[in-house]
């Protein structure tokens, strides 16, 4: 019973919210990359959400195909406001260590959207993003931030 209690929120939820249907970029929609080395990449995009100011980011290779991030690579945001720096870590290596069953996770994603690439990651607009690898000085990037509903614009006429 709980396992369908579940499926039913995350299913919601990520349909609700762009997850599951938009965990990959869509044609057309506005893509920055980011690289690691010459073999891959982090690759920023929408993934429908502008409306709480986050952008989702995957690893990708030289073909621009979705892979699994690298054993090696931790990926860090700098601290930002009140929020200390720390691991980030995808929306599935999250689930499962709140679950424990990735094999449930993958199997709800799949059943609901068999072409999902796994391991997206969601970070907040302007966020510094510091990946770091062994023995190789770490990249830093600053995701970008939208102008938009969100914005001020103060008038100083």
């Amino acid at each position: 019973m709980l396992e369908e209690e579940l499926y039913e929120y995350f299913t919601h939820e990520y349909h609700q919210y762009g997850g599951i249907k938009k965990c990959k970029p869509l044609p057309g929609e506005e893509v920055f990359y980011v690289p690691i080395t010459q073999d891959f990449a982090i690759r920023l995009f929408d993934g429908g959400l502008q409306h709480i100011c986050y952008f989702c980011f995957d690893f990708i290779n030289k073909a621009k195909k979705p892979i699994q991030k690298p054993k090696d690579v931790h990926i860090f945001a700098e601290s930002i406001g009140f929020m200390p720096e720390a691991e980030i870590f995808s929306i599935e290596e999250n689930i499962e260590q709140s679950l424990g069953d990735m094999t449930w996770f993958q199997r709800t994603i799949l059943e609901t959207n068999p072409n999902c690439d796994l391991q997206t990651y969601l970070i907040p607009e302007g966020t510094v993003l510091q990946i770091e690898r062994p023995g190789v000085l770490a990249v830093r990037h600053m995701v970008p931030s939208r102008q938009g509903p969100a914005s001020f614009q103060p008038n100083w006429d």
